[in-house]
């Protein structure tokens, strides 16, 4: 096992020596599950890349230009102009016919590919605060839209699903969106679509690994 976690980290930046320190840890401790040590470990590799890159980049000659930032070529910038957009286009769809906000629509979208869930299952799958998935809850709730019970295994816990008024609203607008997903995805061949698929979960991973850093 040793060799394996050295291989996996071999000629990157991550030191080999906490390899064989936290192989030692397992053993040490005995962890039963390797899979999540595995993971655990593949977790502290990327952040530690993470780090050391943004140390080696911190750390460059200045420049005797000042320093500035073209916003229109900034990718952050880029893809949050990009989001705007394409949320507002989609949200044309749902917002006047069917009176739903952004996040009511992302509520029901998630109740509407999954049969049950609790509040905070919903808020950790549409990455959104307890208090915005409160108020769309609430909201769809007055509507109709969802029916809030008891759960049968733990009573202290409800759940929460689409009612049957919430189940034709669904089956309403998702021809309607992913017609208009179609139309944006068009001007891409099939080749193109999945490799902007990888590329968006490759972006998103190192966004995460970030996160961690703080």
């Amino acid at each position: 096992m040793l060799v394996t976690y050295v291989t996996i980290v071999k000629d990157q930046f991550f030191d080999a020596s906490i390899c064989f320190i936290l192989f030692l840890v397992e053993i040490r401790l005995f962890i039963p599950n390797r899979k999540l040590f595995f993971t655990l470990l593949l977790t502290y590799y990327k952040v530690s890349k993470a780090r050391q890159y943004l140390t080696m980049t911190s750390k460059m000659p200045p420049s005797d230009k000042p320093a500035t930032l073209r916003l229109n070529q900034f990718f952050p910038y880029r893809l949050s102009q990009l989001n705007a957009s394409v949320s507002e286009v989609i949200a044309q769809l749902y917002s006047g016919r069917f009176d739903l906000t952004p996040h009511a629509w992302r509520v029901v979208a998630t109740l509407g590919e999954n049969e049950q869930l609790a509040a905070t299952e919903i808020a950790q799958l549409t990455s959104l605060e307890k208090m915005q998935v409160s108020r769309a809850i609430s909201s769809l709730k007055t509507a109709g839209l969802i029916m809030q019970e008891v759960d049968r295994k733990d009573r202290r816990f409800s759940r929460l699903r689409l009612s049957d008024d919430g189940r034709k609203v669904y089956q309403q607008i998702v021809p309607l969106v992913t017609a208009r997903e179609g139309y944006l995805l068009s001007v891409l061949s099939d080749e193109e679509k999945t490799l902007l698929n990888a590329l968006i979960d490759r972006i998103a991973n190192q966004a995460e690994t970030l996160k961690k850093l703080g």
